[in-house]
């Protein structure tokens, strides 16, 4: 009976001892990890939907506009309006609402990894991804990997807002996840 109690409290100790040396471990590492995770998740996500509205308006544009206007002329004219219509729409979200939202992105997010500009993420998130459908959709020779890339890069920032992470080296590397999982995204 003495050796039976004996063991139990060996083996109790011995879990008091592995949660007391977890308690003094770092976790940031491990934190680290799961934002990250959660910014893939949401940056693919984000870059998945994206991708898909894009198709979804030219489609639109392309296919229901030949369907209803059969007269090539006048589908000439109608696309035209549309890709048009497109097209400032994207400019005046970006012009009116956003001007970090305009080009690419990559500089942005580049000078933001340098410290040198502040990721709006609150402000970039919506008008960067409407902007982007409408000029992207409207026909414009245009890639999509720069919209997705200050997408996820923002999406980054926003979970580094969200869970308050104060390390500048994390904070970086979670802008950079986002970053990488936009462009994976994108892909």
């Amino acid at each position: 009976m003495y050796q039976r109690n004996s063991i139990k409290k060996s083996q109790n100790q011995q879990r008091f001892n592995w949660f007391r040396k977890a308690k003094e471990t770092n976790l940031a590492p491990v934190k680290t990890l799961i934002l990250s995770a959660i910014i893939g998740t949401l940056a693919g996500l984000i870059g998945v939907l994206f991708e898909k509205a894009v198709g979804w308006v030219i489609h639109l544009r392309q296919d229901k506009l030949a369907e209803v206007l059969t007269n090539p002329y006048l589908l000439a004219i109608g696309t035209l309006l549309v890709s048009s219509l497109l097209a400032m729409s994207g400019y005046y979200l970006v012009k009116k609402f956003s001007p970090e939202s305009g080009g690419s992105g990559i500089p942005e997010i580049e000078g933001a990894m340098i410290d040198i500009r502040p990721v709006r993420w609150w402000r970039v998130l919506p008008v960067k991804f409407i902007a982007s459908i409408g000029t992207l959709g409207s026909g414009m020779v245009l890639g999509r990997e720069g919209p997705t890339v200050q997408l996820g890069a923002n999406i980054g920032q926003l979970v580094n807002d969200v869970s308050r992470v104060k390390d500048k080296g994390t904070r970086q590397t979670l802008l950079a996840t986002g970053a990488a999982a936009g462009l994976n995204g994108c892909l």
